[in-house]
């Protein structure tokens, strides 16, 4: 589970996009960051392939192969736009979570980026929210 860190929840997938593979990316992404993306207002958007190793931890882990951290190889992630989810996007991320167990066929934990790095992501109240989706 990740986020924008963004007080402005319009922020769509396409822009986040934009941001993460252009150029002024700290560290321009092959890709978005993520599999699924959800909106301000709880749309899910599909983002990447399931089966694509995106660079939601980033490029440092406890070990990295071409240049990729291991614990992207083993998630699926997800993002919101903003900085704390809304009922709205609560909602969106349960539905997100639901399609991946479903293409999957089977229960995945729910983990937020900051369960796997020195990070505040998926936000400050994040423990608060975690057990709705």
């Amino acid at each position: 589970m990740h986020h924008t860190a963004s007080v402005d929840t319009r922020f769509t997938a396409r822009e986040v996009a934009g941001y993460q593979t252009g150029p002024g990316a700290h560290l321009p992404f092959p890709s978005i960051a993520y599999a699924l993306y959800v909106e301000g207002d709880g749309t899910v958007e599909q983002t990447n392939d399931l089966e694509a190793v995106t660079w939601h931890c980033g490029q440092d882990g406890d070990a990295v192969i071409e240049g990729v951290s291991v614990k992207n190889w083993h998630g699926v992630a997800v993002c919101f736009a903003g900085n704390e989810p809304s009922p709205m996007q609560i909602e969106g991320l349960q539905t997100a979570c639901r399609w991946i167990e479903q293409q999957v066929g089977r229960e995945l934990p729910r983990l937020g980026h900051r369960d796997l790095s020195m990070t505040e992501c998926p936000g400050k109240t994040w423990e608060q929210w975690q057990a709705a989706i």
